[in-house]
C-alpha cells in the first residue's frame, strides 16, 4: 500500500515550486473518484488514472496517447510533466517521478476511446480552472474599477474622457475580459424539451435549396456525420442530458454544424437556421433571443473560432442570448 506525501512540480526543481494542489474527481454515478491534479493553469492526471477514469486498461491509453503525438494532435513538451511524488511504499518513503498529462491528453484519449465520461470530466475541470483563475483576478478586477472611477474623476479632461468610456462600455468590456479567461457567465436558460431528429434537418436543408436554388450543393450531406451531430446534442450520461438546456443544445448545434462541415456546402446557413428553428421549437422568443443581425454574428463567431477553443465560444454563444428570451 502506498501513500503520497508530497507533490512537486519535477520541472521547478530548483526554483521556487508552483502552485500544486488536489481536487478529487467523482463521477455522476458516485463509481469513479480519483485525486487529481492542478498546477499550472491546467489539470494533470497520470496514465493509470486516466485508465481508470475511462474503464480501460493502461496499455490502451499510452497506445492513443503515443498515437496522438505520432498525429501531431498533442505536443509531448507542453503536454507531459513529471511530478516529483514522495510515497509511502511498505514501510519506507520512496521518491519518484512520475509522468503526468494535462487537460487536453486527458480529453484526447476520452475522445478515442468513445467514453462518455470524458466530457463530464471536461466539464468538471474546466468549471475547477475557471473558478481559480476568477479568484486569482478578482482583485485586480477590484482594482480596475477603483482605477476607471479615478479616471472618470480626473480633472485632466482627456484622463476623465478615457475613464468616462470605460465605464460607459463597462458590461461589454467585462463580457471580454470573462471570455479572455473562460469564465463567462451563463444566464438563466430553458430546460430543453423538444428536439431536433433528421427529419427537421431535411425540412429545413429543403426550405433553404427553395430560397438558394443556384447553390447545387447546398445542404447535400457529404457522409453521415450530422446524424453524428444530432446524436451528440441529445447525448446523455447517468440518464442525465449532457447538454441540459435549450441554449446550450442550440450552440453546441450551431457550432458543430459550422465547424464540422457535414454538409457539402451552406453549413453556415444549415447551422444557422437550425439554431434559430431549435430554439424556436423550445419555447424561445427568437426575435428577443436574436434580434437584427445577431443571428449573422452568432454563426460568424462559430465559424471564426479556435476550435481549441470550443467551450468558449459556446459560453460566448450562450451569453450573448438575451437574457429576457423566454417566450411569455
Amino acid at each position: 500500500m502506498t501513500a503520497e506525501k508530497d507533490v512537486v512540480p519535477e520541472a521547478k526543481r530548483g526554483a521556487p515550486a508552483a502552485s500544486t494542489e488536489m481536487e478529487f474527481y467523482s463521477s455522476p454515478d458516485g463509481a469513479i473518484s480519483l485525486p487529481v491534479r492542478f498546477a499550472a493553469d491546467t489539470v494533470w492526471a497520470t496514465q493509470a488514472q486516466m485508465a481508470e477514469l475511462f474503464g480501460v486498461d493502461v496499455r490502451t491509453v499510452n497506445e492513443h496517447v503515443n498515437n496522438a503525438f505520432d498525429e501531431g494532435e498533442l505536443e509531448g513538451e507542453a503536454t507531459i510533466r513529471k511530478f516529483r511524488i514522495v510515497r509511502w511504499e511498505a514501510t519506507r518513503e520512496v521518491a519518484r517521478n512520475v509522468l503526468h498529462y494535462d487537460l487536453d491528453a486527458i480529453i484526447s484519449v476520452g475522445y478515442r476511446v468513445h467514453s462518455p465520461q470524458g466530457v463530464h470530466f471536461r466539464r468538471w475541470a474546466t468549471t475547477i480552472l475557471r473558478q481559480r483563475i476568477l479568484d486569482q483576478n478578482a482583485d485586480r478586477l477590484r482594482k480596475m474599477g477603483q482605477l476607471t472611477v479615478l479616471l472618470a474623476t480626473s480633472s485632466d479632461e482627456q484622463l476623465a474622457s478615457i475613464g468616462r468610456i470605460m465605464q460607459r462600455f463597462t458590461g461589454d468590456l467585462d463580457r471580454l475580459a470573462d471570455y479572455d479567461r473562460g469564465s463567462l457567465p451563463t444566464p438563466d436558460e430553458t430546460p430543453a424539451t423538444q428536439r431536433v431528429d433528421f427529419t427537421d434537418v431535411e425540412r429545413i436543408v429543403s426550405e433553404l435549396r427553395e430560397r438558394y436554388p443556384d447553390d447545387t450543393r447546398l445542404g447535400i450531406a457529404k457522409d453521415e456525420s450530422i446524424h453524428g451531430v444530432l446524436g451528440q446534442i441529445d447525448q446523455t450520461f447517468g440518464g442525465q442530458d449532457l447538454y441540459e438546456s435549450a441554449e446550450e443544445k442550440a450552440a453546441n448545434l450551431l457550432y458543430m454544424v459550422v465547424k464540422d462541415h457535414p454538409f457539402g456546402d451552406g453549413n453556415k446557413r444549415t447551422g444557422a437556421a437550425l439554431f434559430a428553428y431549435f430554439l424556436d421549437r423550445n419555447g424561445i422568443d427568437i426575435g428577443k433571443a436574436i434580434p437584427g443581425n445577431m443571428l449573422t454574428a452568432l454563426t460568424l463567431i462559430a465559424a471564426a473560432s479556435d476550435s481549441a477553443k470550443k467551450d468558449e465560444t459556446i459560453a460566448l454563444i450562450r451569453s450573448l442570448l438575451a437574457v429576457d428570451s423566454q417566450a411569455t
